[in-house]
């Protein structure tokens, strides 16, 4: 599941310090048309029918809810935050990538909200909520004519005619085996 959202660097610069976050939420259908994956995004943006919007100061928080009718093998479970530049050659650098493992088969005892029964086969059936918190870095590193230099995260822009374009996505990845296909994003 991608997610684009805006990126904007201080809630400050636009009046929104104090304001009630608005659930923006995401689902992810099955064959029956049914919602197996759900994710919700907290942002100030008032409308959750547009794009959330991210902070650089404040962290991305939400939940990931999968729905589980039949008993799947659900290896991992992860979330992702990613900034792209796309120039007009369509050239695209991944110039930010957050990520955080919400669940894995490894740590399954450690990290489910519903208990785990004793004879755990490694498949899940029912439903779970995964929360996260996830920040972006407030600076990057990077490569300018040879030399290293430090730059604040831009915020999403996208220019007139299209020649450069700043993008942030929230991807989330679910690890299968069994009745779902290999990888869900």
């Amino acid at each position: 599941m991608h997610i684009s959202y805006l990126y904007a660097s201080k809630a400050s610069n636009r009046g929104l310090e104090g304001c009630d976050p608005t659930i923006h939420t995401y689902e992810l259908n099955d064959k029956h048309d049914k919602p197996w994956l759900i994710l919700n995004i907290k942002s100030l943006n008032h409308s959750p029918s547009e794009l959330p919007i991210i902070f650089g100061e404040l962290p991305v928080t939400g939940s990931v809810a999968l729905d589980l009718k039949e008993e799947t093998q659900v290896k991992s479970i992860s979330i992702s935050l990613v900034g792209k530049m796309t120039t007009q050659d369509i050239i695209i650098y991944n110039f930010v990538h957050v990520s955080h493992e919400l669940w894995s088969l490894e740590h399954k005892a450690n990290n489910l909200t519903s208990e785990v029964p004793e004879d755990f086969n490694s498949k899940l059936s029912g439903t779970f909520s995964f929360p996260f918190s996830l920040e972006l870095p407030k600076t990057l590193r990077l490569q300018n004519d040879g030399a290293s230099e430090c730059y604040q995260l831009p915020a999403t822009f996208y220019t007139f005619l299209g020649r450069v374009v700043i993008t942030y996505e929230i991807i989330v990845t679910v690890t299968t085996g069994g009745t779902l296909s290999a990888e869900h994003t």
